[in-house]
């Protein structure tokens, strides 16, 4: 699809985001006077986008609404994965799912609606037990109170586990693996007294339902999905 510019005016200019679409190329275009090679734009798509505030939602429909008779067009589509939560009177002909596919839930009425897609794993390169007092990871901010199992985990910050999971834990099955300290560029520290029979080579897992990850590290659902570094597979 190639994206076309135009002068927001008119009964656009209250809108947040109108863009109109052509699926062939359209040379000689006109944007101001909206003409292509002498003749209008008979074969686009509208397109606007939906929020998930919820006090702009009527307003961007009614201003949608009222864009529609001032360009032909085949199809028109509002909603994207927080709008098609609003229900059928914001789907027009089509909607565009996005954020929702990879297990995002924009809204409220889509909770338990929509299944988990990403689910970060990685082996523990090392386990080892640490005597009270030794202390682990940047800045010793951790420091075992007693003897207890560690393991370390390749993931870190290099692979978009952000610092701010510091606190946070990982799974093995329906136990949970404490973090231990700060998140390393390569490597976070874990508690394994929950699963003391892990050892180098097993994996565990990120608990990464995206509105809890996202209320764990203040990070947007969108954030959570696109910083996923290229290292995993």
């Amino acid at each position: 699809l190639r994206a076309l510019d135009w002068d927001v005016t008119g009964p656009f200019k209250n809108f947040p985001a109108v863009l109109v679409y052509h699926p062939d190329p359209l040379p000689h275009c006109d944007p101001k006077s909206r003409q292509c090679g002498g003749g209008a734009f008979a074969n686009v798509g509208m397109v606007g986008f939906i929020g998930s505030v919820t006090g702009m939602n009527a307003r961007q429909l009614a201003v949608f609404r009222e864009c529609l008779p001032a360009i032909a067009h085949r199809q028109a589509s509002l909603a994207n994965s927080a709008g098609i939560a609003l229900g059928s009177y914001y789907a027009f002909d089509l909607t565009r799912p996005g954020l929702a596919l990879y297990g995002g839930v924009p809204r409220p009425e889509l909770a338990g609606r929509i299944a988990q897609v990403a689910f970060p794993q990685a082996a523990l390169i090392q386990t080892r037990t640490i005597g009270a007092g030794a202390s682990v990871g940047y800045n010793a901010t951790f420091t075992a109170p007693a003897d207890m199992r560690m393991g370390v985990v390749s993931l870190g910050y290099a692979d978009g586990i952000l610092r701010s999971w510091a606190g946070a834990h990982f799974l093995h099955g329906e136990r949970k693996l404490p973090i231990l300290g700060k998140v390393s560029m390569d490597m976070i520290v874990i508690d394994l007294a929950a699963a003391p029979e892990l050892s180098d080579g097993d994996w565990v897992e990120l608990p990464y339902h995206l509105p809890d990850a996202a209320q764990q590290t203040t990070l947007s659902q969108y954030e959570l999905l696109t910083i996923l570094g290229n290292r995993f597979g």
